[in-house]
């Protein structure tokens, strides 16, 4: 276990003993957070997977130490299911990324009239994806997010709006401006991150 290393390399014993107790009294909840993601991502019951996402989450914390140590005990609590639900999320993503095709097919439905799109589009496959990859990466992060809970996660707009912390009417203006972000950018030479 990583964690276990790298908890000695913490060098104040309190702060080794506070971690140390943080996972041993709340690591069923930590796990518990992380397989309700995996399941709504589909991989629900894999609780090996979910026990390697708290020892991820663990292991953010042990860096984030000089923040831990200002946290109360119930900040500490949330602190760490959030984490845990960072790490979840980021799998779920990086897995969602690697299932791309249908994402090419729904985000850029319109492009096959786009002269741009066809520029692009008769390299081949892999140099789509490349591109698509490019023009991701460029988005800000809410638009990657809500792009991957739509086409890669397949959740519906009330699901997304739940992540999102939005109105459910709200999904689908967002939605449409994320798409339209990756068109223009589509339509860009080259893709320079934007920022987030």
């Amino acid at each position: 276990m990583l964690f276990l290393l790298l908890l000695q390399d913490i060098e104040d014993q309190k702060d080794r003993d506070r971690l140390t107790e943080f996972y041993l009294n709340y690591s069923a909840l930590l796990k518990n957070k992380a397989l309700d993601i995996l399941g709504r991502c589909g991989w629900a019951g894999r609780g090996d997977l979910a026990e390697d996402l708290v020892q991820d989450a663990m292991v953010r914390l042990i860096k984030r130490m000089e923040t831990i140590k200002k946290l109360s005990q119930p900040q500490l609590v949330a602190y760490g299911v959030k984490t845990v639900q960072s790490c979840a999320l980021d799998y779920c993503r990086r897995e969602a990324v690697r299932s791309r095709t249908a994402f090419a097919a729904e985000v850029l439905e319109e492009a096959p009239e786009d002269p741009v799109w066809r520029e692009y589009s008769d390299d081949g496959e892999e140099q789509l994806f490349l591109r698509l990859g490019q023009v991701l990466a460029a988005l800000p992060q809410r638009d990657r997010d809500i792009l991957i809970y739509k086409y890669f996660l397949e959740y519906d707009d009330k699901r997304i709006a739940a992540l999102l912390g939005v109105k459910a009417d709200s999904v689908r203006m967002a939605l449409t401006r994320a798409r339209q972000r990756v068109k223009a950018f589509w339509s860009l030479k080259t893709v320079g991150k934007e920022g987030s």
